[in-house]
């Protein structure tokens, strides 16, 4: 079994002279490489943590956690799970780590989905706390049934551009309210390991020669397609007035990178979630942000400021060309708001905001933390 954390880097476990103050241990199945990354930052941070307010973590499989006649000692305890387990399933893993836990010792879900739903509404009811990357900015919003597993598959099915008959989540039924205010804000995908490497190297400034990109992979079949091909179809359109690069296929990370480091602007649809990885890459590349209106959702760190660290617009991209024309005509303005995403967003990075930001979240799901 893994040993309580107190290392910077995940993986890093040693012992800890002395009891420590307060022990989160935190059970996952270790499916989905994007779903594990909520757990990453925790980890990444574990020996500031330590030092900040005393919080210590272990990570534990989920396979041995259920195999062990009884866990290890801690104040709190976390669960992830892929958004692919059975219900029951599910369920029944909650129900079993619950039994385990003494009474007044919060059970936490971490939901590594990219999307805004809650997938196991069982769980949740099990659970004290379930920290998500986002939440709806109306929180009666989690009481509404829905086509598929999300708000984005209902608005897709709605527009008759995907059929959720065969798919692993056909419908939503709306949450108990008694339930909606056990979702708490937790924080984004900015804290994944991918953004915080791509910010640790010196940017390479390139000539900022295409003036709109957007690269937005459409798997096969997928319905995201209902919300990326109006992207890239809004941009080719702009294609006699401004130098336009909008494929739907995959790069190398190399290649993907440098089209952001030359666009002046870069637009990042919506996919199986809101927020991806593109949205901060954008940010740290110096390009112009511009994004699906973020108005219904919460997130942290909150990087979707309008016009401030990012430009919205419409949901079907609409008005894409008349906010294009806005701001490649004045440059100064695009500048100053990807300057400041850019800016903010490593200052998250970089200082001991995410520590507070991490710690803010876990005493909102019960942990006796005291302030860093």
């Amino acid at each position: 079994m893994a040993t309580w954390l107190h290392g910077v880097r995940a993986g890093a476990g040693q012992r800890i002279g002395g009891p420590p103050r307060v022990r989160l241990l935190i059970v996952t199945d270790g499916s989905s490489y994007t779903s594990e990354q909520q757990i990453a930052p925790l980890m990444r941070h574990a020996g500031r943590l330590r030092r900040a307010a005393g919080l210590v973590l272990r990570r534990m499989p989920l396979d041995q956690a259920l195999a062990a006649p009884r866990l290890p000692e801690c104040d709190a305890l976390g669960l992830k799970l892929g958004f692919d387990t059975p219900r029951e399933t599910a369920a029944q893993i909650a129900r079993q780590l619950r039994h385990t836990l003494p009474r007044g010792r919060p059970l936490i879900y971490f939901d590594g989905d990219d999307d805004l739903g809650v997938v196991f509404p069982e769980v949740l009811a099990e659970c004290d706390v379930w920290l998500k990357k986002h939440v709806f900015a109306e929180p009666e919003r989690y009481l509404e049934p829905r086509i598929g597993k999300t708000n984005l598959t209902d608005h897709v099915a709605k527009l008759g551009k995907a059929d959720f008959t065969d798919d692993i989540t056909p419908s939503s039924d709306g949450l108990d309210p008694a339930l909606v205010p056990r979702i708490a804000l937790g924080w984004n995908i900015a804290f994944d390991d991918v953004i915080a490497t791509l910010a640790a190297r010196p940017r390479i400034e390139r000539p900022r020669d295409i003036d709109i990109s957007c690269r937005a992979m459409i798997p096969d079949g997928s319905w995201i397609e209902a919300l990326r091909s109006p992207a890239i179809k809004a941009i080719r359109a702009l294609d006699e007035r401004y130098k336009v690069h909008a494929p739907a296929t995959r790069v190398p990370q190399p290649v993907y990178y440098d089209e952001m480091l030359r666009s002046r602007i870069s637009v990042s649809p919506f996919g199986f979630g809101e927020i991806c990885w593109r949205d901060f890459e954008v940010m740290l590349c110096g390009a112009l942000l511009i994004k699906p209106d973020m108005g219904h959702l919460r997130t942290a760190p909150d990087l979707f400021r309008p016009h401030e660290t990012y430009v919205p617009c419409a949901w079907d991209f609409s008005d894409l060309g008349e906010i294009c024309d806005r701001y490649l005509s004045d440059p100064a303005a695009a500048e100053a708001i990807a300057s400041r995403a850019e800016r903010e967003l490593r200052r998250y990075l970089e200082s001991d905001t995410t520590v507070e930001l991490l710690l803010s979240a876990l005493r909102r799901a019960g942990l006796p933390i005291k302030a860093a």
